[in-house]
């Protein structure tokens, strides 16, 4: 018996080789369809909100080293208020995280026709 492909389980069982193959091809189905049907990352949105004056930052650039601004690394991005003209690093900013609106579902056509009858 060749112990380099037989495994052992959490518990210590000793598992089969087409049994361990078979354990792993549906680990990796069940991680893939968990990763492509429950991804929170995609009807998201990151707003930067002005600490000083609390208004939307939409003004990103990419800046060289200003100790008078308070920049201390060759290159750095900084955000710019539109309101107070204010320069801020990503860390002073006030970030929020905004839901996206979600699209609607698509409706049979008998609900279509309900829904029309009941507007009128």
């Amino acid at each position: 018996m060749d112990k380099g492909k037989w495994r052992k389980n959490s518990q210590g069982m000793i598992i089969s080789p087409e049994a361990a193959k078979s354990e792993m091809l549906h680990a990796a189905r069940r991680a893939k369809k968990h990763k492509t049907n429950k991804d929170s990352y995609t009807n998201r949105k990151l707003t930067r909100k002005c600490p000083k004056c609390g208004a939307v930052i939409n003004n990103k650039k990419t800046m060289h080293r200003n100790d008078a601004l308070g920049i201390y690394r060759d290159f750095t991005t900084v955000f710019i208020c539109g309101e107070c003209n204010a320069v801020w690093r990503s860390g002073q900013t006030i970030k929020v995280w905004q839901r996206l609106k979600q699209p609607s579902k698509a409706i049979s056509n008998k609900e279509f026709k309900k829904k029309l009858q009941n507007a009128f």
